[in-house]
């Protein structure tokens, strides 16, 4: 990736890292901030890409499969409270939506088209006083190899570039970051876009810890102002903070339900 391609489409300042290939972006930032704790690196905001991971990893532990064509993306980011991947989850489906037709947010941070998976979004820590924000999006899709299940930038853009995305994905979830600043860390000024970008909304759904034991079940129908997912189950509303969402006939293309369409931040 060319750093100075990016910088030239930033339109919100940060101190960007460009990496040919590392084992995990996440880390790489997690070493950039104690590195800066001891008065020898960058503050926060501090983004590192790279199209290469050697040890990526998902939400609730999983593996990330970090193969060249990718984008890994992290950032760490000063702020407090559990609604961090909310706000990132907006801020990346307002860079791709133009792109990629239908992009929606399943909650309570998955991009998803009907092709599959495009984006998923990780947020550790606190680490020095930073939450450290990890972006997966698949670009380019390979000719052979794909991730069964995963949508790409290049099913609907074969020119899709990885910078031309990085800038358009660091402009739009630091303009939101920003906002979420300005709001004390409240979820509840973004609460309204996020619904309106949601999928699967209607369905019945499960909603599991990570080792699988069942949270909650029932028709999802929102989410509240402090981003919890709102289930309906026989005339009653649950409100569940965390957790794994699957359709309960555990068919993940059913029930998909595309975005509205929204123009602001495209791809440059």
């Amino acid at each position: 990736m060319d750093a100075a391609l990016i910088t030239r489409h930033l339109t919100q300042p940060c101190h960007l890292v460009v990496l040919d290939s590392v084992d995990s972006t996440n880390d790489e930032v997690r070493r950039r901030l104690a590195a800066a704790d001891a008065g020898a690196g960058a503050k926060p905001p501090l983004a590192v890409a790279s199209t290469r991971q050697s040890a990526g990893r998902g939400r609730l532990g999983r593996r990330w499969e970090s193969p060249e064509g990718g984008l890994y993306l992290s950032l760490a980011l000063a702020g407090s409270g559990s609604t961090l991947p909310l706000v990132m989850a907006l801020g990346v489906q307002q860079a791709l939506a133009a792109a990629v037709p239908g992009l929606g947010i399943k909650w309570p941070n998955d991009l998803l088209c009907a092709q599959g998976k495009l984006c998923g979004i990780l947020v550790e820590g606190p680490v020095n006083d930073s939450l450290i924000v990890g972006i997966g999006i698949n670009i380019q899709r390979p000719m052979a190899g794909s991730i069964p299940g995963a949508a790409y930038l290049s099913d609907f853009n074969q020119s899709a570039g990885t910078e031309q995305t990085c800038a358009a994905v660091l402009n739009a979830t630091l303009g939101y970051w920003r906002r979420w600043l300005q709001a004390r860390c409240s979820f509840a000024p973004l609460a309204e876009e996020y619904r309106s970008r949601m999928l699967l909304c209607g369905e019945p759904a499960n909603v599991r810890t990570a080792t699988g034991s069942l949270v909650a079940t029932g028709h999802i129908t929102g989410i509240d102002d402090e981003g919890r997912l709102l289930l309906e189950h026989g005339g009653h509303q649950q409100a569940v903070a965390v957790g794994e969402v699957t359709l309960r006939d555990h068919q993940t293309g059913s029930g998909f339900k595309p975005a509205p369409t929204t123009r602001n931040n495209a791809l440059p």
